[in-house]
């Protein structure tokens, strides 16, 4: 009974918020620790559905910096920096756009498939309904689907992950000085 009665207190401080931000976009920072760690991973994913449910639009971006050069290492190229800034030919622009924009948005969107899979079972659980899994011989399924930009759309729950840009992308306003 006191879990029932904490879940209502948090739900009663919660709602003005959750009106506040209904239909509104939310931009989500995903990187660092929590990309490495499986248990932040998880917890990001189901906050995002959590989001998603409550009716904002959640927007991922995210970072990379390790995985590209993990990826250029296996390749046999060298990372160059000046002043602590990747310098990027085209080459290394071709494996960065692969890294970001296949390898790792894919994975935030299995990440956040799965993490509406466990929001639906825990939801099931608490009613007394069965839980529902993947099977394991249909293999990953996923609903997302790849557009010309680094910018992947699942079908459920609907999100956008978006790479961090790198400043040379963006418009000259937001160029570092």
């Amino acid at each position: 009974m006191k879990d029932l009665v904490d879940k209502a207190e948090v739900l009663v401080e919660a709602l003005p918020y959750m009106r506040r931000f209904r239909d509104r976009t939310i931009v989500i920072k995903y990187g660092g620790h929590a990309m490495s760690d499986a248990d932040l991973s998880a917890s990001f994913a189901v906050d995002v559905v959590l989001l998603k449910t409550i009716g904002t639009r959640p927007v991922i971006v995210h970072g990379g910096g390790p995985q590209i050069a993990h990826t250029l290492k296996r390749l046999g190229k060298q990372s160059t920096f000046v002043d602590g800034l990747r310098v990027t030919d085209e080459e290394t622009m071709e494996v960065v756009e692969m890294v970001l924009g296949g390898k790792i948005n894919r994975e935030i969107v299995e990440l956040v498939q799965q993490g509406a899979d466990a929001r639906l079972a825990s939801r099931a659980a608490t009613a007394g309904c069965c839980a529902s899994s993947r099977s394991a011989s249909r293999g990953t399924t996923s609903a997302a689907s790849a557009t010309s930009s680094p910018s992947i759309r699942a079908s459920s729950p609907r999100l956008r992950t978006r790479a961090s840009s790198p400043w040379w992308r963006r418009s000259a306003s937001t160029k570092p000085d």
